[in-house]
């Protein structure tokens, strides 16, 4: 307990904190104040993708983190978390969620792409597309998950012999047998990297053709862009990397349970 009580505490910590502070940003991109500074389609983005990223905070951490913990156990183990829509609008609004902001990057990365190699149609671009990246972003969240919106979901204990130790969220698979959530949360991961990667190599070798090129009598200093550019390509990585560790983590985890579940033919 007081392991656990510590780690709830160091959670809490930081979190509550940075959550605060997302808030103060988000509340500052759309005063009155500083409309005509953050009022471009770029900030907008930021905007509505920092709102999707608190509420899939929230959700993650009240419906996900928490109930690992055996001090709630009683509460997530309550008959309020039975199969219900309820639990299934949770599962698949976390799910949607993290589609949201995966797919909602990528356009973030595609305007900053329209801004460096089309400068001078860079604003028409987004005044007229503005609405569709929404609407794309959403179509693309809900395409690859759209079986858990009518799926049971439920708390199972993480210990069968001891439930008082804490709960984790299942998914009912026999509706979609065939349904492999790790595999197009890996699907939608690889696709949205790529093509954020594709972006930014454009963009860094246009940055370095235009680097090259003399502005009058100097040369424009790119540093930055190229120091961000490199940034992304290892978070592109780093996302890489984790799809597939997750892919591999939630395959091997299916595998288990439908194991545990057969009938040995013995």
């Amino acid at each position: 307990m007081n392991t656990e009580l510590a780690l709830l505490t160091l959670s809490l910590l930081y979190g509550i904190p940075s959550f605060l502070l997302y808030v103060v940003i988000l509340f500052q991109l759309v005063r009155p104040k500083y409309r005509n500074r953050f009022s471009n389609p770029f900030f907008r983005l930021c905007f509505l993708m920092g709102v999707v990223d608190c509420v899939g905070y929230l959700i993650f951490y009240i419906f996900f983190t928490l109930p690992i913990y055996s001090m709630f156990s009683s509460f997530y183990g309550s008959a309020l978390f039975f199969p219900s829509p309820f639990t299934t609008a949770v599962y698949f609004s976390a799910h949607l969620n993290s589609n949201i902001q995966i797919f909602g990057n990528c356009f973030l990365t595609l305007n900053r792409f329209t801004a460096i190699v089309f400068p001078l149609k860079h604003d028409k671009i987004w005044d007229k597309c503005f609405l569709a990246t929404i609407v794309v972003s959403l179509l693309a969240a809900v395409a690859p998950i759209w079986q858990l919106s009518s799926t049971a979901a439920w708390y199972t204990p993480l210990h069968e012999e001891l439930p008082e130790r804490g709960f984790a969220m299942t998914l009912d698979n026999y509706k979609y047998p065939d349904f492999s959530l790790s595999f197009h949360m890996f699907l939608s991961n690889i696709v949205a990297c790529t093509l954020c990667l594709f972006m930014n190599v454009v963009s860094a070798v246009v940055l370095i053709y235009r680097t090259s090129q003399p502005v009058g009598a100097a040369f424009v200093d790119r540093k930055a862009e190229l120091g961000l550019f490199i940034i992304t390509c290892a978070i592109f990585l780093v996302q890489s990397t984790h799809s597939v560790l997750q892919s591999l983590a939630q395959s091997e985890k299916q595998f288990c349970r439908r194991f545990q579940e057969e009938p040995s033919s013995l």
